[in-house]
């Protein structure tokens, strides 16, 4: 008997959730300056020749994007968890290249730096479930959960979209990974609404029950890692996880009402 079950994450073209093109944009300018002000003149003489490039030609959205992650690299704000060294092996699908498994290693070493997340890492290990990457249409992962007639789980695996590798940030990625592991956790020991059909169903197909699981251990991985407040700077995916943060403090029916909200597009189900 195979059990298999598609369970995508949040949607990669609204990482926030809420703002439009136009609000976005206004951000982007806010933060940036603000950036500047943190960082001041060695930011900008590193990037006088990309600054120049915008103002001449304009491309301003996408450069300041770039312009904007630096800054806020340089203020190099780091997630609270307690170190530990890095993990002698960790579970990527024969297809990961080189490039992208040193992205995702390093994604789950900041993952193992949580307790719960460094259980979840070790279940991936012991079941001999895999975690690749691939082009994918509207959400940033999916995870599919299969149980062999053996009742061995190692044919179940996790994939992440490759736009969430190219975004170069190891703690929305750790909170990805938590989300989607989180999934299979439920599968493997018992916890899955459809194995009583107890699951609440969204219009478009999502189990509203499952996806609040996962959110919240989603959530739960960034409040250890920056606290009630989020990331103090924050842009895209982690504003995003900022904002679902705030969800989840709510409390229990402000959340699902958020997770109803963000995962009830009807492209979920395509």
């Amino acid at each position: 008997m195979t059990h298999q079950h598609h369970r995508p994450t949040r949607p990669r073209d609204d990482p926030g959730g809420r703002s439009g093109r136009g609000g976005g944009l206004l951000k982007l300018i806010a933060l940036l300056l603000v950036a500047l002000v943190i960082t001041g003149g060695p930011f900008l003489n590193r990037y006088r020749d990309t600054i120049d490039l915008v103002l001449r030609t304009g491309s301003f959205e996408a450069t300041a994007t770039t312009l904007l992650r630096s800054a806020l690299d340089s203020v190099n704000e780091q997630p609270a968890f307690s170190r530990v060294p890095g993990a002698p092996e960790v579970p990527l699908c024969r297809s990961v290249t080189a490039v992208d498994g040193r992205a995702l290693a390093d994604a789950m070493n900041l993952m193992r730096r949580d307790e719960e997340g460094r259980r979840l890492f070790r279940q991936l290990l012991d079941e001999g479930i895999c975690v690749g990457v691939e082009d994918i249409d509207y959400n940033t992962g999916y995870a599919l959960a299969r149980q062999s007639i053996t009742g061995s789980w190692a044919s179940s695996t996790i994939m992440v979209d490759r736009d969430m590798i190219d975004a170069g940030e190891s703690d929305v990625l750790a909170a990805l990974l938590v989300h989607e592991a989180t999934h299979i956790d439920r599968f493997i020991n018992g916890l899955a609404c459809t194995y009583d059909d107890s699951c609440t169903t969204l219009p478009n197909g999502v189990d509203l029950d499952e996806e609040v699981a996962a959110h919240a251990a989603e959530a739960v991985f960034w409040r250890g890692a920056y606290d009630d407040d989020g990331k103090r700077f924050s842009l895209g995916y982690a504003y995003g996880m900022n904002q679902l943060l705030d969800a989840y403090l709510d409390g229990p029916d402000a959340f699902t009402a958020y997770v109803r909200d963000l995962r009830g597009d009807e492209r979920e189900s395509s």
